[in-house]
């Protein structure tokens, strides 16, 4: 055998190692090892640490000796030995064992926990998901009446389907008194909420109840607007009254305890009643019977609102509009019910009482109130007003608002005010 020559000599590694295979690239070397400990299958879990291999006998051997009596049947039967229950869960700190590594591994984490151990959203919980009807209790003092009952409003037997039965929370004598229905878009704009808070002040002042959905926007503009005036309304819900009380939530929920104190809240729904879109369509109707005059105050191109003024019409009530400014999409509705002549413009609320036969409350005769004396001589604009009743611009302002509600002062075209 012929060997090279300084045989003698022990061979470098550097030339072995660097010497590259050229059957197989260095990342596909790294990518067949991954994937060949990807395919391996996971060894069996014990609760002792395994040091070194150990054979499918000599595995067996170790069973029959120091395996549990569950594993020792597994291991008889044939099958696979099961993993020995843990003595308890928690850490080393807590007192308990803990969990080994690999099986750690495999077990999935829990579910995300909120506050209140409320759960992770989007799993349930909230009254308005799931099943329609919710086996919560009924709250103390809700009252359910029939059309043969003697404290059934009379104007709700004019529906052709009138509620049976009616659920009433508060003073159900509310529901047969004069009642003005003020509804509007959820979607107010400044102008609206100022509007609708004034017309219900002036008929809650005139001893009116005022009727409307508690729903956001003028709706509930119109509940605020009568409790501060010291009258009563009436809240006609499109759920069940329980249900709702126990998910109102923002500016409305501080007028809930308000409108039972001095009103009602009225549900034509079982108290548990989950809220689905086509019941708010039968709550409409509802407002428009217990009322003797509707008024829509802004209302957009599709708004719930014009479902309202639609029954009204049927229900031959009087049926009042408030203009609003051109191009507004708060106003659209309404300004269509006008140019149509389905409803009448609202300038003030004395015209929805003179409707009822009342007169507007706090009225001052022209001898005492200097606005109305000043405006007797003749129309006024605003600056040459402030100067001859010497009130500042704000207070005028405000003054101005409740004379032209009560109908007492008009505006003409070119700004100038007018008594009447």
């Amino acid at each position: 055998m012929h060997l090279p020559a300084g045989r003698g000599r022990p061979l470098s590694r550097a030339p072995l190692g660097s010497a590259p295979r050229p059957h197989r690239s260095t990342r596909a070397r790294a990518t067949h090892r991954v994937r060949g400990a990807a395919r391996r299958r996971p060894r069996a879990f014990t609760c002792r640490p395994r040091t070194r291999r150990r054979g499918a006998r000599a595995h067996a051997r170790a069973i029959r000796r120091d395996g549990s009596p569950l594993q020792r049947r597994a291991h008889r039967r044939g099958g696979a030995p099961p993993l020995p229950p843990r003595p308890g869960r928690g850490d080393a700190r807590g007192g308990g064992r803990a969990r080994p590594p690999p099986i750690g591994a495999r077990v999935p984490p829990r579910a995300a926990c909120r506050a209140d151990h409320r759960g992770p959203r989007r799993l349930g919980g909230h009254p308005h998901r799931g099943s329609r009807v919710r086996p919560a209790a009924t709250r103390a003092g809700v009252i359910a009446i029939g059309p043969h009952d003697p404290r059934y409003p009379r104007r709700l037997r004019e529906l052709e389907r009138p509620p049976d039965p009616l659920w009433i929370d508060g003073d159900a004598a509310a529901l047969g008194g004069r009642a003005v229905a003020i509804v509007g878009t959820r979607r107010m704009t400044t102008y609206g909420e100022r509007v609708a808070r004034e017309i219900a002040g002036a008929c809650a002042g005139a001893g009116v109840v005022v009727v409307s959905g508690l729903a956001q926007g003028i709706d509930s503009a119109a509940h605020r607007g009568a409790l501060d005036a010291g009258g009563a309304t009436v809240a006609v819900l499109g759920e069940g009254i329980t249900l709702f009380l126990a998910t109102v939530r923002g500016r409305r929920r501080p007028l809930v305890p308000r409108i039972r104190a001095t009103g009602a809240l009225v549900s034509q729904y079982e108290p548990s009643f989950c809220a689905r879109p086509w019941m708010f369509v039968r709550r409409n109707a509802t407002i428009a019977a217990l009322a003797e005059a509707v008024v829509v105050v802004e209302a957009g191109e599709e708004s719930g609102a014009l479902i309202t003024a639609e029954r009204a019409r049927q229900l031959r009530r009087p049926l009042f509009a408030v203009p609003g400014p051109l191009g507004s999409a708060a106003s659209v509705g309404t300004n269509a019910l006008i140019a149509s002549g389905s409803a009448r413009a609202l300038l003030g609320a004395q015209a929805v009482l003179e409707v009822l036969g009342l007169t507007a409350p706090g009225a001052l005769p022209s001898h005492v109130d200097p606005i109305l004396e000043a405006l007797s001589y003749g129309a006024l604009d605003a600056d040459a007003l402030r100067r001859r009743v010497r009130m500042s611009e704000g207070a005028l302002a405000e003054r101005l608002l409740r004379l032209t509600l009560a109908g007492l002062v008009t505006k003409t075209p070119d700004g100038r005010y007018r008594g009447r």
